[in-house]
């Protein structure tokens, strides 16, 4: 059934539109990763089937023994031109700024210290099988606040997944599931 994408004002999608959405959710569920290293790797995630990614990160934390972030690199290389930033508040009025330009890879997001302090990770990954400039944004919270990143790799590469790093060599540990958008 074809679901139209535009309505009149004062019109309703019909009960078998409405059953077509319900059926056929926006966001499409790909896999599940458990995290507990310092280098975890997940390949073939991306496709023709989706040009956008979500990746969610629930129970995020370190064996740092501070408060750091995992690093994301895509499989099959860098940009050659890369840019991200990332902006934190956090509990005691800290702003803070940092930008990457020219790295391998992608600022996610602090993570928490241990289990009951850890943190959540959105993270929407933008056109990353499709040969050109891919884009992601996120947002995150920590036990001392939270913040937002973004960035882009101006290579027209098509990547089909990605590294995921602990910075200064620590476990990042936690459960991320990847979401495909659903084209329209």
């Amino acid at each position: 059934m074809t679901v139209r994408a535009n309505y009149s004002v004062g019109e309703r999608p019909t009960v078998a539109e409405m059953n077509t959405f319900a059926a056929n959710p926006a966001l499409q569920y790909i896999t599940q990763v458990t995290i507990n290293a310092v280098t975890t790797t997940v390949s073939n995630v991306f496709s023709s089937t989706y040009d956008n990614y979500r990746l969610e990160w629930s129970g995020v934390y370190t064996t740092a023994g501070f408060t750091t972030f995992p690093l994301v690199s895509f499989t099959g290389g860098a940009g050659t031109a890369h840019f991200d930033g990332i902006k934190t508040t956090n509990s005691v009025g800290v702003n803070s700024f940092n930008n990457q330009n020219g790295t391998a890879y992608w600022l996610t997001g602090y993570v928490g210290l241990n289990a009951n302090e850890s943190s959540h990770i959105t993270m929407d990954i933008h056109a990353p099988f499709l040969a050109v400039d891919t884009t992601y944004t996120s947002k995150f919270s920590f036990q001392l606040g939270g913040g937002f990143a973004g960035g882009v790799v101006r290579t027209a590469t098509s990547y089909t997944g990605f590294t995921i790093t602990g910075l200064f060599g620590s476990n990042i540990i936690g459960t991320l599931r990847i979401y495909g958008y659903r084209k329209s």
